[in-house]
């Protein structure tokens, strides 16, 4: 794990970078594709930007957002072409078979099973790690005791797994509210290829604590799953609920994605690092609801050119958060909060010359895509992002009780990175969205309807190009260089921005600042 920085040490700059190259090298001819999707926009806009410092200062500085290239839009077909029902992702996410029948049928699943069982589930505490422990449980030594023990389990039984492999695990029982647990007994030397749940009966009440493994595979109706202090290469989430990853490690390793999720109801990511895919680090989609993210770290990702003979500025586009819609339901009850986002230029492409000859970047926190619904009841708030694009949080087709607060963003030095940026498109109108007490280099209103119903209000626009302009971020920022810590982020004491003021992530800092709380690091 040596590719992921310890995001609290002061050591985080001597991060060696053969670790990406390696991973590059070894997964670029297998994955010479990019999803199909609408990102970036070919516009070159020069307009003021509506913004506030302190409490009436309006920024008019231009941004020249240059071109990259545009994506085709497609329209899902219901009953009528609808401008406002737009799908442009659905065929990387939709790909294997794991929803029969519509949207309709899939939601009703999802309703079903919510309505049906209770949801309470105690994940129970997470042991620290340490050295190596057989307490606590029944010792399985291999795979074929490990088959035994499961054939006789109950609900609430601990299995101790000694180091080795133990292959494929099918989760092919339901434990119910007091899980089956399956803890390495030493940490992640206990290692499955593959964990997955194909079945059409629902199946459950698993938690797994320690252990490695190389792909989660949820694709039928499960509930009721947790993994604690495990690390994970790749995660698909697909109609099911009540699913938690706690301390955990995702590193992707070069792949394309590290957790794909549609369809899924109840899903908490907390004090985890997901790290190192070419594209998306988390991507959510369709009929998702309740999601909890909290902080993470989404650290890096590595997007590359992959020129194909119909479109040679074919590239990897890249998200730490991606949302859309999908079949005619867009994700809803989101909260995004207290996350730290980075991403590293040095290991990211740079277009060729008629392609923009722009660096690719990660984009933070981007809400696109609607459905005919829109996005309804998303908190975005006190996160910390660090990318090269403008679109550091975009929204696309708010509707109601959507809320973007107390975020400082910052930006690669001689990027336009770092901005806030809020739009219409599709016919679906702007409604119901707070953007208030952030920090960014930019604060983009590109809504045409002009809602009434939207609020954009005490935002600090810092200057990011002018240095010598007194806004010039610089000025207010303990560290003005490329961020690879939550410390860059620190506001000067003189700064308006300082911490006790009302902008940017006040509380997150604050407690990061006095020890009350710390990111989970790659050696946890």
């Amino acid at each position: 794990m040596s590719q992921v920085p310890n995001v609290v040490s002061l050591e985080a700059r001597n991060r060696q970078n053969a670790t990406f190259v390696h991973n590059l090298n070894q997964f670029r001819d297998q994955h010479s594709r990019s999803d199909v999707r609408f990102l970036h926009y070919k516009e070159q806009m020069q307009r003021g930007v509506q913004g506030m410092r302190g409490n009436n200062f309006v920024s008019r500085k231009p941004l020249l957002y240059r071109a990259l290239f545009p994506f085709a839009l497609l329209c899902l077909v219901q009953q009528s072409c609808r401008p406002a029902v737009i799908e442009t992702r659905g065929e990387s996410m939709d790909a294997s078979p794991a929803l029969d029948g519509s949207i309709a049928d899939a939601t009703s699943d999802i309703a079903r099973d919510t309505s049906g069982a209770d949801t309470s589930f105690d994940i129970g505490p997470a042991p620290r790690p340490g050295e190596c422990s057989e307490e606590g449980g029944v010792v399985v030594d291999g795979r074929a005791e490990l088959m035994a023990a499961l054939a006789s389990a109950s609900a609430g039984d601990v299995l101790v797994l000694r180091p080795g492999a133990y292959g494929a695990l099918d989760l092919n029982r339901d434990f119910g509210t007091r899980a089956l647990t399956l803890r390495s007994a030493c940490p992640f030397e206990a290692r499955f290829e593959r964990v997955e749940q194909n079945h059409q009966d629902p199946t459950g009440g698993y938690r797994f604590i320690g252990v490695e493994i190389g792909t989660v595979e949820l694709l039928r109706p499960t509930q009721r799953i947790a993994f604690i202090r495990s690390k994970i290469r790749f995660a698909t989430l697909r109609n099911i609920q009540n699913i938690v990853f706690s301390e955990c490690i995702l590193d992707a390793r070069g792949d394309l994605h590290v957790m794909r999720v549609q369809d899924v109801a109840s899903l908490t990511i907390e004090r985890s690092i997901l790290t190192n895919a070419q594209e998306d680090l988390l991507a959510i989609a369709g009929a998702s609801r309740d999601i909890q993210i909290l902080y993470n770290v989404f650290w890096d990702t590595m997007p590359r050119n992959i020129p194909v003979p119909e479109d040679r500025c074919r590239y990897n586009h890249s998200d730490a958060i991606q949302t859309y819609g999908l079949r005619g339901v867009t994700p809803t009850q989101l909260v995004i909060r207290g996350n730290l986002i980075l991403d590293d230029p040095a290991n990211n492409d740079v277009r060729p010359a008629d392609c923009t000859g722009q660096r690719l970047s990660m984009q933070g926190i981007f809400i696109s895509d609607p459905q005919r619904d829109g996005y309804r009841d998303v908190l975005i708030e006190e996160n910390l992002i660090h990318v090269g694009t403008p679109n550091a949080i975009y929204v696309w087709g708010s509707q109601r009780d959507v809320t973007i607060r107390n975020n400082t963003l910052k930006l690669w030095p001689g990027s336009d990175g770092g901005g806030i940026r809020v739009v219409e498109r599709g016919g679906v109108q702007t409604h119901g969205i707070e953007v208030i007490n952030n920090v960014c280099s930019d604060l983009r209103d590109d809504t045409v309807s002009r809602s009434t119903t939207r609020r954009f209000e005490s935002n600090f626009d810092y200057e990011h190009r002018n240095e010598e302009s007194e806004d010039y971020f610089a000025n207010f920022f303990e560290s003005a260089e490329r961020t690879e810590r939550w410390e860059d982020f620190l506001p000067k004491d003189s700064a308006p921005i300082r911490l006790g003021s009302r902008f940017g992530a006040q509380d997150l800092l604050r407690r990061l600042n006095t020890g009350e709380f710390t990111y989970l690091r790659a050696e946890d």
